[in-house]
């Protein structure tokens, strides 16, 4: 019984890194959405395109617009006009999942009682694990200092 709930929690850890490796080349490319407040407090939203030493990319759509390659304006803002900026990872939601899973199916390794614990905490483990990671931020307070800035993109070249 412990080696089945075992290989089913790999298994499911497995087959969901094989689905997030299947993406088409243009969206492994763009793997952050971004919500940037300026100076002035507007919100510009959208996908990460690129960042450089003292500007970011935007495309102000979704990941879906971008794949159809539908026609907006790509937005280049410069730091001195951001204050914040917040980042969600694409498929964080599958990360988190992943995660869950195994905490969830870790009391199988102390024998059959903790098989039975599994039964509940593994499912318990992938609901949690799956909400965590899909509404997980990361938020860069820039507030117009090129200090601040340089951090942030430290932040996203280094993933």
């Amino acid at each position: 019984m412990k080696s089945k709930l075992l290989a089913l929690a790999v298994l499911f850890v497995a087959s969901s890194n094989l689905i997030a490796q299947n993406s088409n080349p243009i969206e492994l490319n763009f793997k952050y959405k971004i919500w940037i407040t300026t100076t002035s407090g507007n919100l510009i939203k959208g996908v990460l395109l690129s960042v450089s030493d003292s500007s970011v990319k935007i495309f102000p759509g979704t990941y879906g617009d971008l794949k159809k390659q539908k026609n907006y304006t790509i937005i280049n803002q410069d730091y001195s006009t951001i204050s914040e900026i917040k980042i969600k990872k694409r498929a964080g939601w599958l990360k988190g999942m992943g995660i869950g899973a195994l905490i969830g199916a870790s009391p199988v390794l102390f024998g059959e009682a903790g098989a039975y614990v599994a039964i509940v905490s593994f499912p318990l483990g992938v609901v949690v694990g799956t909400i965590v990671g899909a509404t997980s931020k990361k938020k860069f307070e820039i507030n117009a200092e090129l200090q601040n800035f340089n951090k942030f993109r430290h932040k996203v070249s280094k993933k």
